[in-house]
């Protein structure tokens, strides 16, 4: 997303972004990626968002958003399998998500790219 875009970050945000873009697809923390950053929770919350223009889990929901239409736009896996792939536990919690940024639920966004 953003990162490939020829942006240019301070070396906490590039470091997160590639955390983030590596890692979207398990359970990751606000700690974690501070850790990795090396700054503070409201340090690294406040420059990301000035940087990248959203928070730091609007960016994590929209990647793993992206991810899920690619998913289901190329393959054939259930709407549940494409949850635990994108990093969600839960795909009722996946579906409520994912229609909230499509206005569709997933299996009417397979049904619309056919």
């Amino acid at each position: 997303m953003a990162s490939g875009q020829g942006k240019r970050y301070s070396k906490p945000v590039e470091l997160s972004l590639q955390l983030i873009e590596g890692s979207y697809d398990r359970n990751i923390s606000l700690d974690e990626i501070c850790r990795e950053a090396a700054v503070s929770r409201n340090y690294f919350c406040y420059l990301f968002k000035r940087e990248v223009g959203v928070s730091v889990w609007n960016y994590l929901t929209q990647l793993r958003m992206e991810r899920a239409k690619k998913l289901l736009e190329e393959t054939d896996l259930r709407s549940y399998e494409i949850a635990f792939q994108v990093g969600y536990d839960n795909p009722s919690y996946f579906s409520r998500i994912f229609k909230k940024y499509e206005q569709m639920t997933p299996n009417e966004y397979r049904e619309n790219r056919k």
